[in-house]
């Protein structure tokens, strides 16, 4: 998948949501078993990310970045799928 693909036309779409919605079910599954592992996080919170209501810590978003990139074989950047400019609609909306 190339960036150009990710510019949504409706800028109110995560592009980590993105990102994630391209894996196929059993990728995905990996990626959240592997995600679960790497952050201690639970499915709850895994949801709130991809939805966008809450942005992850600068940690979390660079780990979330290496294990996304290793699914998708492209190298992401934090910024790239949780930028910052986005519109965070959870009360964790300003996390580092």
């Amino acid at each position: 998948m190339n960036n150009a693909s990710l510019k949504s036309k409706n800028a109110t779409i995560l592009p980590y949501r993105e990102y994630v919605d391209s894996l196929g079910k059993i990728r995905k599954s990996m990626f959240y078993a592997e995600l679960r592992l790497i952050t201690g996080k639970g499915k709850t919170t895994l949801c709130r990310w991809r939805n966008g209501d809450v942005r992850p810590s600068k940690t979390e978003r660079k780990a979330i970045a290496f294990a996304l990139g290793k699914q998708v074989k492209e190298k992401l950047s934090a910024e790239d799928i949780f930028p910052e400019t986005y519109s965070y609609k959870g009360s964790h909306a300003e996390a580092n």
